[in-house]
């Protein structure tokens, strides 16, 4: 009985071993024709990323006051432009966003966004205008004969702005002390000096005006009145030009972003999106640019698997992220889709090469190794 479970329990292990051995000639079988099998297959690496549009236009409101005008390129991670205007110490100064061009979402390049007005560009502006028209009002009335009636406006105007000019002389000499004991900043005691230079000068063609009025001959006073009237014109045109410099169009076409910092005027994204991957160290020798890439978010239209780009700039330093050196990727997308929000974080399918299919075997068994041991 004992003789007979045991040549029982002997034949059940053979067969097992017997199994266990075909079993295995077929797995070495498979093998074996993997390895030998021609053909290539992707070998690609799965990473994140974050959504970048091409350009940037980002318009900022400084503590200082000032208007920055920065305009990103972020496939070089470089600013490519970059404008500030500076209030000056003392001046009224403001920006009004164009909100009919900004409330549709998209901009058109050159498109007006808004305008900085500033108080004293505006006061000048007025005063150049009434210079204007009473310097006409003059030239006419000297035209037809009304000399006496010139040179009586003349000399009001040669005491009004020596009037002026005392005035000044006195601030200034108040200024100078508080400066001497510094009460208050050069910019401040410059600017003073400067408008006592300009009541110096505007007291100067009154007194000139007045003179040649008073003792000139006819056509003489009338070339003077006219070359008057033209610096005037010559000064407004100035002032319009620069008026025209503060107002702040479009760098590009794109979609105006919302932004809920209050320092933040306006952001303007071009069409175009870009990518920044931060890749494991290990892949950088495997990085070349021009590569493909897929990228895929759970937050993307459903039709969205066709989204793809390629490699356009590989970062020349490495960076620590979460413990981990990485070097960042940038790609463009392709093709221009306006539902991409910046600022989005995808997952990324970076194509690097075709391997053969051994390869791909050989890389397996060594991962499985690295696990294990």
């Amino acid at each position: 009985m004992m003789i007979h479970r045991i040549k029982e329990d002997f034949l059940d292990l053979k067969w097992i071993n017997k199994k266990g051995i075909i079993g295995l000639i077929a797995v070495l079988v498979i093998f074996v024709v993997l390895l030998v099998l021609p053909g290539q297959i992707p070998y690609s690496i799965v990473v994140r990323g974050k959504i970048k549009p091409v350009h940037e236009f980002i318009l900022t409101k400084k503590t200082d006051g000032s208007v920055q005008m920065l305009e990103r390129d972020n496939l070089l991670n470089i600013v490519s432009s970059t404008r500030i205007y500076q209030i000056e110490r003392g001046e009224y100064a403001g920006f009004k966003l164009n909100s009919p061009a900004l409330v549709k979402e998209v901009v058109s390049k050159s498109d007006t966004i808004g305008r900085i007005f500033s108080s004293e560009s505006q006061l000048r502006l007025t005063d150049l205008r009434n210079r204007l028209a009473e310097a006409q009002m003059n030239l006419n009335n000297f035209r037809t004969g009304g000399k006496e009636n010139l040179i009586e406006i003349a000399k009001r105007r040669e005491n009004l702005y020596r009037e002026q000019l005392d005035i000044q002389q006195k601030i200034l000499d108040r200024k100078e002390d508080l400066f001497r004991n510094k009460l208050i900043s050069p910019e401040e005691i410059e600017k003073d000096r400067n408008s006592l230079k300009d009541i110096q000068l505007q007291l100067y063609n009154a007194r000139a005006e007045y003179e040649e009025l008073s003792t000139g001959a006819k056509p003489e006073q009338l070339k003077y009145l006219e070359s008057i009237i033209s610096s005037i014109k010559n000064e407004i045109n100035e002032v319009k030009n620069l008026s025209n410099n503060l107002i702040i169009v479009a760098p590009f076409s794109g979609r105006v972003l919302q932004s809920f910092n209050e320092d933040t005027l306006v952001i303007i994204a071009d069409r175009f999106s870009s990518i920044q991957m931060p890749v494991p160290v290990k892949y950088l020798s495997e990085l070349r640019t021009g590569q493909i890439f897929n990228i895929s978010s759970e937050y993307l239209p459903s039709d969205s698997s066709a989204i793809s780009g390629e490699i356009i700039r590989i970062n020349n330093s490495i960076e620590l992220l979460n413990q981990q050196e990485v070097v960042i990727v940038t790609g463009k997308i392709k093709t221009e889709i306006m539902d991409l929000p910046p600022n989005l974080v995808v997952t990324a399918k970076i194509l690097l090469y075709e391997l053969p299919l051994r390869q791909h075997i050989f890389n397996f068994i060594d991962s499985v190794f690295q696990v294990l041991f």
